[in-house]
């Protein structure tokens, strides 16, 4: 693995302190408004009983939003900051074999591009709009978080760790409400929610989600964009994290697997840490490319495991 997605994976297992240190922090602030002696122990948990602390805590969550919002953003002009320093090393590299001086032309960094990369919307869904969409529900969450986590006698740090340990655990949450509370449960609705495919019962854990897809999406468009502009690539290779407890099954049979460069890699599953690494043409054929001659380099043909993996 080369420097840059060396760096690269590193971005995005900081991703996942990051988030923890935000969402926990937003949580400690919310707490701090809360008197323990107060708070009921044999009854749910509920912000409207508490219409200041309430209005406290939609101001801290939405500040915690606004927040994620900016960090995701910078993330990805970051990445496609890094994916375009990467490729301009690999443009000089690719001169130096032929003992030329790099074209401009091929250091293009897309900057347009990175604009309506930002801008983009999903499902008619801005990046904006998806963050703060994702945080609707941690206000509810936290609540009843609360309501599993309290105990008589609890000191505020105990009650602290254990409301984050049953946010990180939407599922012992509500087992434990249930438990709790018996007839005194939250709705129906609440403890039924299945949020759908692909969706966590968490707002952490959505966001954890979303940074992280976006910012690995924002890394692999720019080597796509650069990649196209390169005419010296004509494929590339998949190579697998080496953390072997990030490797699944579907990244393991593409692992070595070569993919023309025509189509876009954007990894095999959410969180996906392999990489690929780009295939050159030959020097000679270099040399024609950069003399202008009328000469198209051939792209391998897409490979047979993909094709058995779509079922084609």
């Amino acid at each position: 693995m080369n420097k840059y997605d060396s760096q690269y994976r590193n971005i995005q297992i900081a991703v996942i302190a990051y988030l923890q240190s935000l969402y926990d922090g937003t949580v400690d602030q919310v707490l701090a408004g809360l008197s323990i002696s107060a708070l009921p122990d044999k009854e749910l948990f509920s912000f409207k009983d508490y219409p200041k602390l309430s209005q406290q805590a939609d101001k801290i969550i939405d500040g915690m939003s606004a927040t994620l919002l900016t960090y995701i953003n910078t993330q990805i002009s970051s990445v496609w900051s890094l994916s375009n320093s990467k490729n301009d090393s690999l443009v000089d590299s690719l001169f130096a074999r032929i003992k030329k001086e790099p074209k401009i032309s091929f250091k293009s960094h897309n900057e347009k591009e990175l604009d309506v990369f930002l801008n983009r919307k999903v499902k008619d869904l801005t990046i904006s709009d998806r963050v703060w969409n994702l945080n609707g529900s941690f206000k509810s969450e936290i609540e009843s978080a609360v309501s599993a986590a309290i105990e008589k006698g609890q000191s505020a740090k105990q009650l602290a760790r254990d409301i984050k340990k049953y946010l990180n655990n939407p599922d012992a949450r509500f087992r434990r409400i249930r438990d709790k509370y018996g007839n005194l449960k939250p709705s129906k609705k609440a403890l039924s929610y299945n949020p759908g495919q692909g969706v966590y019962r968490s707002a952490h854990a959505n966001a954890l989600r979303l940074a992280r897809n976006e910012i690995n999406q924002a890394y692999r468009e720019a080597d796509y964009l650069r990649w196209s502009q390169n005419p010296g690539i004509i494929a590339y290779r998949i190579q697998n994290s080496n953390r072997v407890a990030t490797v699944c099954p579907i990244c393991k049979q593409f692992n070595g697997v070569v993919f023309p460069k025509s189509h876009k890699f954007g990894g095999f599953h959410i969180s996906c840490l392999c990489t690929a690494i780009p295939i050159l043409v030959s020097d000679e054929d270099f040399e024609r490319i950069v003399r202008g001659d009328r000469f198209v380099p051939k792209q391998p043909d897409m490979p047979k495991e993909y094709e058995e993996y779509l079922g084609v």
